[in-house]
């Protein structure tokens, strides 16, 4: 799902489900019947994160996974932030928000550089 119906295009051509939608609203798919989400780089920019981890519980399947990045807080550029006094780039409390939602965290992997990678069951 994207909010730019442009960068759809390649999915459909590739059978791959697709759909131009506001994250911040109900995911127009079934209760249980996806077997994996891949939310890359969106969570940072949703006002109502715990709705938008609640409408991904509800559309897996209850061995479904989640495949979520988000920026790391510990980049380099984030760093010089704070030591230059500036708030860093990402200010989002994902573990409360995740564990309010009924998500188990299976591991996390982190490039050290720009992003870290959480990777979520049901």
């Amino acid at each position: 799902m994207d909010i730019d119906f442009s960068k759809l295009t390649k999915g459909h051509a590739q059978g791959i489900f697709a759909a131009q939608e506001n994250l911040m609203g109900n995911l127009p798919v079934k209760s249980n019947c996806l077997d994996i989400i891949f939310a890359g780089e969106i969570i940072e920019h949703l006002i109502d994160t715990d709705h938008f981890l609640d409408e991904i519980h509800r559309v897996l399947k209850k061995s479904g996974s989640l495949v979520l990045t988000t920026p790391n807080l510990c980049n380099l550029e984030n760093r010089l932030r704070i030591l230059m006094g500036l708030y860093p780039i990402l200010l989002i409390t994902l573990p409360e928000e995740i564990i309010t939602s009924g998500f188990k965290t299976k591991g996390l992997l982190s490039d050290r550089s720009e992003k870290e990678t959480l990777i979520l069951l049901r």
